[in-house]
């Protein structure tokens, strides 16, 4: 049996009444006591692609406005998106933030959509974004 996992044959590793075992793909572990992790789980790039698709559908219907093009909010919607993909480590909230805004008086209705997919609970996006998002989210 060469193709078996060789960490799923190790027994459980323990420390006083703490037992771990095999975490190998497992999203925000802890071990210890009073020990607590999060993590986030979901399908980021192709659900955030397809959330996006459909704002870039409802920005080529929108009617046409004399004071701002579609290729102007496009562009607006495609920084966000790419800055949404990048990792926590990476991403700049304050350039959402900000281009949110500039949405927000561009597009309202645009707005909205990119909000409902930042905020998608099955798009992984940093935590901060997904907060400065919810904050743009009108009722």
């Amino acid at each position: 049996m060469a193709n078996e996992d060789p960490q799923a044959a190790q027994p459980p590793a323990s420390s006083g009444n703490i037992t771990v075992g095999n975490i190998q793909n497992a999203v925000g572990v802890a071990v210890g006591h009073h020990a607590s992790a999060y993590g986030q789980q979901g399908v980021s790039g192709d659900v955030l692609s397809q959330l996006f698709e459909d704002v870039y559908k409802r920005i080529e219907s929108r009617p046409e406005d004399p004071n701002i093009d579609r290729p102007e909010i496009a562009q607006k919607v495609q920084q966000i998106q790419a800055e949404a993909a990048k990792d926590e480590e990476q991403a700049n909230p304050s350039k959402i933030e900000r281009w949110l805004g500039d949405l927000a008086n561009m597009a309202p209705d645009i707005l909205d959509l990119a909000v409902n997919a930042l905020i998608n609970p099955a798009v992984v996006v940093p935590g901060a974004i997904r907060l400065i998002a919810a904050r743009f989210k009108r009722s």
